[in-house]
């Protein structure tokens, strides 16, 4: 049996917890090397993770990263190899509204179904839009199977283009800012075809409901109690000792772009 690896969670409670629930694989410590870092999403999470790889861990959690801003990018894309060579730290993204098993959900029971388009309705208050929306864009690009695209649109309703396997699928997307920061966020995203995908969830951390609809009738996908935290430090753990490698940096740099392409109205064509 393996030892406990240490985990590095300092001012995390979500995450202390999610390790003292994994006392077989998982132990507090103050030492990065040999394990798990995790980083908080409310600062500057760039910089720690960079630190993190310096220090020697073998994994890193990002914890629902809310910015991603310029010094972000450029300090990631600044760190040679660090999204592209085999050696690299592994990095999982907590991302609550799109939980990795909840994904996988999804996709079984859709069975290789293609979406002939999707819809995504994002509202949210300023400090939440970002990653609300983001979090909607990467839904879309999931279910309709390949990256997207931005077509047009301005105004709350944009026309995007996802890289569909037997040709390009259309995506509507539909952002409304809502006052106040007391509000909860609110997406939907919504694949359509011979099997509906309906996808809905509020703020980071509730659940997410997944409702597919297929000819022989609807079925709703079990509530997960694992918390978002604890999955991604199993995950976290797991890419220690293994050689997959992950793309869930990749895909919330390309998500960021894109959103800041829907938001900014000086970057649209």
């Amino acid at each position: 049996m393996s030892p406990a690896r240490p985990v590095v969670a300092a001012g995390s409670l979500h995450y202390r917890a999610a390790v003292a629930e994994l006392p077989a694989s998982a132990r507090l410590s103050d030492h990065a090397s040999e394990g798990v870092v995790v980083v908080p999403g409310e600062g500057p999470w760039w910089t720690s993770l960079v630190e993190a790889q310096a220090a020697g861990a073998l994994s890193v959690v990002v914890s629902n990263p809310k910015r991603v801003p310029l010094a972000a990018l450029e300090a990631l894309e600044a760190l040679s190899g660090f999204l592209e060579e085999p050696g690299s730290v592994p990095v999982v993204v907590e991302r609550p509204r799109l939980r990795s098993d909840v994904v996988v959900n999804a996709l079984d029971a859709r069975a290789g179904s293609p979406a002939s388009m999707v819809t995504v309705e994002s509202a949210a208050s300023a400090g939440e839009l970002e990653a609300t929306l983001r979090d909607g864009l990467r839904w879309a690009a999931v279910l309709a199977g390949g990256p997207l695209s931005y077509c047009g649109g301005g105004d709350g309703i944009f026309l995007l283009e996802a890289a569909g396997a037997s040709g390009p699928i259309p995506v509507t997307v539909g952002v409304r800012r809502l006052t106040g920061d007391a509000r909860d966020p609110l997406l939907r995203v919504m694949a359509v075809g011979e099997v509906r995908t309906e996808v809905e969830c509020g703020r980071a951390g509730a659940s997410i409901r997944l409702k597919t609809t297929t000819g022989h009738g609807t079925t709703l996908a079990p509530l997960r109690y694992e918390t978002s935290a604890r999955l991604a430090l199993r995950r976290a753990l797991d890419a220690c000792s293994s050689d997959e490698r992950l793309t869930e940096l990749d895909h919330l740099l390309e998500d960021h772009r894109l959103v800041s392409n829907l938001l900014d109205p000086h970057k649209q064509d």
